[in-house]
């Protein structure tokens, strides 16, 4: 009777078996991709850094869609990665979709944060330009949301012009925006 011989081929088959019944299981970790210095790390607690990985996750993997993005940038200017917020702000903008008015507009949110306003208004008046096509995805508050942070800008660029600096007096700074900002009142009425 013949023995059973072992084949190149069911010793392959056995160590491929093997393989797969003694390796551990794969873990997935999500750590955020951001160039943080340890200290700015260590600021930020674990469920900041979770929120964080998982907004810069949903940014690069529904890259499509502006609302991953403009969370995304929300939260860098929240945690005062101004730097951060700008660059992925700025590569976003070119994607052409119903939702690029809202790309632009965190674009120039960015901006402001670090009183680049000449920059700002133009992202801002390309937010508006977007916002207002028929293939838009944006409201009509939100039209007027983008209106009146235009009429902020503008305010602060005349501000500027004049030669205060919002870092040195604030108080003279904010002074001088609502001199240029339309006032609106609201007359009290008893319901």
């Amino acid at each position: 009777m013949n023995a059973l011989k072992p084949g190149l081929l069911d010793i392959v088959v056995l160590a491929i078996v093997a393989i797969v019944l003694f390796l551990p299981n794969p873990t997935m970790l999500a750590q955020s991709g951001l160039s943080l210095k340890n200290e700015e790390v260590l600021k930020l607690s674990k469920d900041s850094q979770a929120e964080m990985a998982l907004l810069q996750a949903r940014h690069y993997t529904q890259n499509t869609s502006g609302s991953p993005t403009s969370e995304f940038v929300d939260t860098l200017i929240d945690y005062g990665h101004l730097d951060q917020a700008i660059r992925v702000a700025s590569e976003s903008i070119d994607v052409e979709d119903p939702t690029q008015w809202k790309r632009h507009l965190n674009y120039s949110g960015a901006l402001t944060e670090r009183f680049e306003v000449e920059p700002a208004i133009l992202q801002a008046n390309l937010a508006k330009k977007h916002c207002q096509l028929k293939s838009s995805t944006c409201r009509l508050d939100q039209k007027s949301k983008i209106e009146l942070f235009l009429q902020d800008l503008e305010a602060a660029q005349k501000a500027l012009d004049k030669g205060l600096d919002p870092k040195k007096n604030s108080q003279a700074f904010k002074e001088e925006m609502n001199k240029h900002k339309t006032q609106i009142r609201i007359p009290n009425i008893n319901l």
